[in-house]
């Protein structure tokens, strides 16, 4: 594989992009479930969750889920997110296309192997083609690309 323009990503631009995106996934979070209280509220429904944390668990158990679809559809339309984009760094497969749905979807669930006790994201610190187990699970690399990549329409 020739890797894009800077070469495979590091560990540090990739842990600042998936802390810029755990961020926006935190906030879109937030946000839909302050409007689904809402909701709840306006039909007087939401007199269900009167301090019993099962409110705070329901938000839990949310934010796993709106970070793998948040994830999954940006990889999948863009072969990016976000937080990538202003790090310039890209998702690819052996052949620098975008990793499609599946491969994006192993690649969030490998997501969980890759946080137990951290291991899976250290590796990418010692891997020679920087890849955490999630990447090798999916099939993917991460690479340094500002845009214009092959298969990629241009920007306007």
């Amino acid at each position: 594989m020739t890797p894009g323009p800077g070469g495979y990503a590091g560990i540090v631009s990739r842990g600042v992009a998936f802390s810029i995106d755990a961020i926006i996934a935190l906030l879109i979070c937030t946000v839909g479930f302050q409007l689904v209280i809402a909701a709840l509220a306006a039909v007087g429904a939401a007199t269900m969750w009167n301090g019993d944390g099962s409110a705070a668990l329901g938000y839990v158990l949310a934010l796993p889920v709106v970070f793998g679809i948040y994830c999954i559809g940006f990889w999948t339309l863009l072969g990016r997110t976000p937080g990538m984009m202003l790090l310039g760094l890209r998702v690819v497969t052996i052949d620098r296309a975008r990793p499609g749905t599946r491969r994006s979807i192993i690649r969030a669930l490998g997501y969980w192997v890759s946080a137990i006790a951290l291991v899976g994201f250290a590796w990418i610190a010692v891997d020679r083609r920087s890849q955490g187990f999630h990447d090798k699970l999916a099939g993917t690399f991460v690479v340094y690309d500002w845009g214009g990549g092959p298969g990629e329409s241009p920007p306007g």
